[in-house]
C-alpha cells in the first residue's frame, strides 16, 4: 500500500466531486464564518473596552451617591482636598450625568445623556477626540452657553457645528424643578473611549448648569478619583469608606478600574455566548450538510470500495482515506469561511462599534480546526458505513443495512456524532452545562420533529391524483372542508393552511394532464426517499422557523405594544413647569387636539428624615447601600392635591392596599398616601397611623406627616411623578419657591405628537415628564437592533439550507439520470422535467414553511403574549397583571411560506439546470 495513495487518492475524489464538492465546502464555509466572525467581533469588542476601563470609569476610583436624595454637596469636597494634600490621591473632579431631552423630538434608544463637568479639569485621564475642531479641548469651548456634543448627537437630530436648542435637564427626581439651558453647538467629539459608540452625550460646564436655573441649587453625583497606583487606590477606598461610615460623605458606591473591566468582561461574555448559540446552529445544519454529502459521494462508490477490499485495504485504511477526504473538505471551507469572517469583523468593528480591528491569529487558527473538525466529526457515520461494506454485499447487489449490528453500529456513531459537537460546543462557549444543554435539546427537539415529518410525506406522497371523483372522495373531502372551516374558528392560521390543502386537493380534476401527471410523479419520488426528504424539510424549517418567530415577535411588539400603551394608559401626557406658569397652561388646555380628560398637582422634591421619630437610616446596616436607594425613591417627593375643591387621587388609577385614600376631610391637615412595595414593608413595616417626616430640596422640614393609606397603581395606569399623596398644604409649605405645577393629560393617541409639539411652542419653560408610552419607541428601537442581529444570524442557516439543498438536487437527479433519459426518449421535453422537479421541491419548500409558520402561530400567541405583559409591566414600572392579545401578521406568514417556495424553487431550476440537458444517447453509454 502506497503512502501516497492516502494524498492523492482524496484529491482526486474531491476533485471528481465537481459542484457536490463545491456546495459541501461553501456550507462548511457559512457555519464558521458565523462562529469566527462572532469570536473575533466579541474579542476585539472586550479588548478595546477592557483596555480604556480608566477612561471609561474617569479615573481609578469613581466615588457615586448611593441615593440621587443625598447627593455630594460642595462642603463634602474638603476631604477630597484633604486627601489630595496627603499625595494619596493625584486629582479629583465631580462629573454628573443627566438625561436630557429636546423639545418633542423623540430621544435617541439609550437616551440624550447630559454629562456636566468642570472644563478645568475634566477628564483627568485620556481626553476625549475632537472631530471638530481638530484641535479642540473643553476647557477653552465649554464656556458659557456652549456645549460640545458626540457624532451619534448630530446623526440623530440632524444638526451641525454652531446650531443652537434648547435642552432641557432633568435630575433622577421628576418632582424636581428642570433646567432650560439655550445651548449652542461649539465642539464635536468622536464616539470612542469613554463615549462608546451607541450613546448620544452632551457636554456642559457646571457654570452653564447653574446658570440655567440659578434659584436651584448645584449638587453633584459622582466624583472621579485618580491615584499613582493600586496601593494608592485600595488605601483610598478604605479611607473613604471609613468616612462614609462616620457621616462626612455621604451613602456612597465605590467602583475601581478592576470592577469595570470585570463588568464588560462578564457582559461581553454572556452577549457573545448568546450569538454564538445561534453560529452554532449554523454549524449543525453545515455538519448535517456535510454528513448527507458524503453519504451520496460514497454510497456511489460501493463498487469502488469492494474492489480496493479485495486488493488488500483494510476497513481502517478505508476510513483513513475517506477521513482524509473529509478533513481537507472541511479545511477548504474554514480557509474560506475564516477569510470571509476577517472581512465581516473588519466592517462591523470599524463602522458600527469604533473600536481598533485587532485580529487574532489563534481565533483565525481556531476557524480552520473549527471546519476541519466539523466535516471529521459529522462525516464520521458515512465513513464508517462505507469503510464496513462487503465486497460478498456488493457482488450480490444486496444490503445489510437493516441488520441489527448495523442499526446499533449506526446509533452508536450518530451519539458518537451529538457528543463530538457537545464538545465542540463547550469549547466555543466556555460553558459545558449550556453547551450541551443546547445542542442535545436542538438534536432532540429534530429528532422529535422528525418522527412528525415522516408520516406527513408519506401522507403527502401517497395522495391520490384520481381521473374522477368517486362519491366516497368528494365526501371525505367536504367533510374535511368542514372540519378546516370549524377549526378557523378557534385556530384561524391553522384552520386556513388546512383548508386551503383541501381546496387545492378538490381543485386537481381541473389540471391539464401533463399537470397531474407532474404532480403525481412529484408526491411519489417524496416516497422514494423519505430519509432524504425529511432531513431537508427539517433544514429548511429550522431556518424559516428561527427568521418567522424574530420577525413575528418583533413585528408584533411594534404594532401593537406603543399603541395599547397610548390606550390603556391613564395618562399619555404629563407636562411639568413653575406654578406661576399653571395659568397659562390652563388656557392652551381648550386649544388641544384630541384632549380627552386632564388634572393637575403640586410636586415638589423631598428626601427622608425620620420613620416613627427615628432617623431613616437606623433602618439600614451600612453594608445595605444599593437597598437604601431602591426603598428611599418611596420617599423622594410630595405631591399635593387641592381637596378643599374635591380634588383627590383618582380611584380608577390607584389601588389602596391598606387604609384609605385622601378626601376632602383631609385638606388642610398631614395626612399622606405611601406607595407600597415589598422592599419598604420589610425595611419600614410602616403601617396605618405611623409618622414621618421629609425635607425639600429648599431645606424646609415638613410637620410631622401621618400614613392614612398605603396604594399601587392599578392595571398599566402612571404611577404618580412624586410617590408620596398628601394634601396641597403640605407642598407649598415644604418648597414655596422651587414647587412645580404637573399636569396629566390623557390625549388621543394620535393625535399625541400634536399635542406636545403645540405645548413646546406654547411654553418654551415646559418640561415633558417621560411615561411608559414616550418610552416605547427608544425601547423598540433597541430590540429591533437585536432582533436585526439575530435575524443576520438565522439567515446563514437558512443560506445554508439552500446550499444544502442544491447539493441533495444535483446528487438526486446523478441518481436520476437514467430516468431522465427514458422520459426525454418517450418524449418528454425539458421544460416537462423542469415542471415537475420544481413541483417536486417546492412541495418540499411548502411544507417545510407551512410547518414552521404554524409553530410560530402558537408559540407567537403563547410566548408573545407572555413577553408583551412582562414589557408592558418593566416599562410602567408596576407588576400589575396586564391581558394584552398579541397576534403574528398574517401577511409576514404568507410572505414567508411564499418566499421559501420561491427560493426552492429557484435554487433546484439553477442545480438542476446541466442535468435537465442530459440526451437520452448519453445515458445509455454512462454505464
Amino acid at each position: 500500500m502506497k503512502a501516497a495513495l492516502f494524498v492523492t487518492y482524496p484529491l482526486r475524489s474531491l476533485r471528481r466531486g465537481g459542484g457536490s464538492t463545491r456546495l459541501a465546502i461553501l456550507c462548511i464555509a457559512i457555519g464558521v464564518m458565523a462562529v469566527v466572525a462572532i469570536q473575533s467581533i466579541g474579542l476585539m469588542a472586550t479588548n478595546s473596552y477592557v483596555n480604556n476601563a480608566r477612561t471609561a470609569n474617569g479615573g481609578d476610583i469613581s466615588v457615586r451617591t448611593a441615593n440621587h436624595n443625598m447627593p455630594f454637596i460642595p462642603g463634602n469636597f474638603t476631604s477630597f482636598a484633604q486627601l489630595k494634600n496627603e499625595q494619596l490621591i493625584q486629582d479629583y473632579t465631580p462629573v454628573n450625568l443627566e438625561q436630557g431631552t429636546i423639545g418633542t423630538q423623540s430621544a435617541p434608544a439609550n437616551g440624550l445623556l447630559v454629562q456636566v463637568v468642570d472644563p478645568a479639569h475634566f477628564p483627568l485621564v485620556a481626553r476625549p477626540t475632537f472631530v471638530s475642531p481638530a484641535s479642540g479641548s473643553l476647557k477653552t469651548l465649554l464656556t458659557a452657553n456652549q456645549v460640545v456634543v458626540t457624532q451619534t448627537f448630530l446623526t440623530h437630530y440632524h444638526m451641525q457645528l454652531g446650531d443652537t436648542f434648547d435642552l432641557q435637564i432633568q435630575s433622577a427626581q421628576q418632582s424636581a424643578a428642570a433646567r432650560t439651558l439655550h445651548a449652542r453647538i461649539a465642539g464635536v467629539i468622536a464616539n470612542t473611549g469613554m463615549y462608546p459608540a451607541g450613546n448620544t452625550f452632551v457636554l456642559t460646564s457646571f457654570a452653564a448648569y447653574q446658570a440655567a436655573n440659578p434659584t436651584l441649587p448645584v449638587t453633584y453625583e459622582s466624583v472621579d478619583i485618580t491615584t499613582q497606583d493600586q496601593a494608592h487606590t485600595n488605601e483610598t477606598l478604605r479611607v473613604l469608606q471609613q468616612q462614609v461610615q462616620q457621616g462626612h460623605l455621604p451613602p456612597a458606591s465605590f467602583q475601581t478600574v478592576a470592577e469595570v473591566q470585570q463588568h464588560v468582561q462578564s457582559f461581553t461574555n454572556s452577549e457573545t455566548q448568546s450569538q454564538q448559540l445561534a453560529g452554532l446552529l449554523a454549524l449543525f445544519i453545515a455538519g448535517l450538510g456535510i454528513m448527507n454529502t458524503m453519504r451520496v459521494l460514497l454510497a456511489r462508490r460501493t463498487l469502488e470500495i469492494a474492489m480496493l477490499k479485495t486488493v488488500g485495504y483494510s476497513r481502517i485504511s478505508l476510513a483513513l482515506l475517506f477521513g482524509i477526504e473529509t478533513g481537507v473538505l472541511g479545511l477548504l471551507g474554514g480557509i474560506l469561511g475564516t477569510g470571509i469572517s476577517v472581512g465581516i469583523s473588519y466592517g462591523v468593528v470599524t463602522r458600527l462599534l469604533l473600536v481598533p480591528f485587532q485580529l487574532d491569529p489563534l481565533t483565525l487558527g481556531g476557524g480552520l480546526a473549527l471546519g476541519a473538525f466539523t466535516a471529521l466529526s459529522f462525516g464520521l457515520v458515512p465513513i464508517v458505513q462505507s469503510a464496513h461494506i462487503r465486497p460478498i454485499t456488493v457482488l450480490r447487489e444486496g444490503s445489510n443495512s437493516d441488520s441489527a449490528s448495523n442499526r446499533s453500529l449506526t446509533f452508536a456513531l450518530y451519539s458518537l456524532v451529538v457528543l463530538l459537537f457537545c464538545l465542540l460546543a463547550s469549547i466555543l462557549l466556555q460553558n459545558l452545562l449550556l453547551a450541551c444543554a443546547g445542542v442535545c435539546g436542538a438534536v432532540l427537539f429534530l429528532a422529535l420533529l422528525s418522527l412528525g415529518i415522516r408520516p406527513l410525506i408519506w401522507g403527502v406522497s401517497a395522495f391520490p391524483i384520481l381521473e374522477q371523483y368517486s362519491m366516497k372522495y368528494l365526501t371525505g373531502m367536504f367533510a374535511g372542508i368542514v372540519c378546516a372551516a370549524l377549526l378557523c374558528v378557534f385556530f384561524p392560521l391553522i384552520g386556513g393552511v388546512v383548508l386551503a390543502l383541501f381546496c387545492l386537493a378538490l381543485g386537481m380534476k381541473v389540471l391539464p394532464q401533463s399537470w397531474k401527471i407532474n404532480t403525481k410523479m412529484a408526491l411519489r419520488n417524496l416516497g422514494r426517499r423519505p430519509m432524504r426528504t425529511t432531513m431537508l424539510v427539517l433544514i429548511l424549517f429550522v431556518g424559516v422557523f428561527v427568521i418567522g418567530s424574530l420577525q413575528a415577535m418583533n413585528q408584533g411588539l411594534q404594532s401593537q405594544l406603543a399603541t395599547t400603551m397610548n390606550q390603556r394608559l391613564s395618562y399619555n401626557v404629563i407636562v411639568k413647569l413653575p406654578r406661576n406658569q399653571a395659568q397659562a397652561i390652563q388656557a392652551q388646555l381648550t386649544t388641544l387636539p384630541g384632549l380627552l380628560t386632564s388634572s393637575s398637582t403640586t410636586v415638589a422634591a423631598t428626601s427622608p428624615v425620620t420613620i416613627n421619630g427615628q432617623s431613616w437610616q437606623h433602618f439600614f446596616p451600612l453594608t445595605q447601600l444599593n437597598q437604601q436607594a431602591v426603598v428611599q425613591r418611596n420617599f423622594d417627593g410630595v405631591e399635593g392635591y387641592d381637596l378643599a375643591n374635591q380634588h383627590s387621587p383618582d380611584p380608577r388609577f390607584i389601588h389602596i392596599v391598606t387604609g384609605r385614600t385622601l378626601n376632602t376631610s383631609d385638606a388642610g391637615t398631614n395626612h399622606v398616601l405611601i406607595p407600597y412595595t415589598l422592599p419598604q414593608a420589610n425595611t419600614f413595616s410602616l403601617s396605618i397611623g405611623d409618622t414621618l417626616t421629609v425635607t425639600s430640596a429648599e431645606g424646609r422640614t415638613s410637620p410631622t406627616l401621618t400614613v392614612v393609606g398605603e396604594y399601587t397603581t392599578a392595571d398599566i395606569s402612571l404611577t404618580q411623578v412624586s410617590p408620596i399623596l398628601t394634601p396641597e398644604s403640605v407642598v407649598t409649605t415644604l418648597a414655596p419657591t422651587t414647587a412645580q405645577t404637573v399636569f396629566y393629560l390623557k390625549v388621543d393617541p394620535a393625535q399625541v405628537a400634536q399635542t406636545e409639539t403645540t405645548l413646546d411652542n406654547a411654553l418654551p419653560g415646559i418640561t415633558f415628564v417621560p411615561t411608559p408610552a414616550s418610552g416605547i419607541d427608544s425601547y423598540l428601537q433597541g430590540l429591533s437592533s437585536i432582533v436585526w442581529i439575530f435575524t443576520v444570524i438565522a439567515s446563514f442557516v437558512l443560506l445554508t439550507g439552500m446550499l444544502i439543498m442544491a447539493n441533495m438536487v444535483v446528487l438526486d437527479l446523478f441518481e436520476r439520470r437514467r430516468e431522465l433519459g427514458i422520459l426525454k426518449a418517450l418524449g418528454y421535453s425539458q421544460q416537462m422535467l423542469w415542471g415537475e422537479m420544481l413541483f417536486e421541491y417546492g412541495i418540499i419548500g411548502g411544507i417545510s414553511a407551512t410547518l414552521a409558520i404554524v409553530l410560530i402561530a402558537l408559540l407567537a400567541n403563547l410566548f408573545g403574549n407572555l413577553f408583551l405583559r412582562a414589557t408592558t409591566s418593566e416599562l410602567s414600572h408596576i407588576g400589575a397583571p396586564v391581558v394584552l392579545s398579541f397576534a403574528p401578521n398574517g401577511w409576514l406568514l404568507t410572505s414567508l411560506v411564499v418566499g421559501t417556495i420561491l427560493l426552492v424553487t429557484v435554487t433546484s431550476l439553477l442545480a438542476s439546470w446541466r442535468t435537465v440537458h442530459v440526451r437520452p444517447l448519453d445515458v445509455l453509454r454512462y454505464e
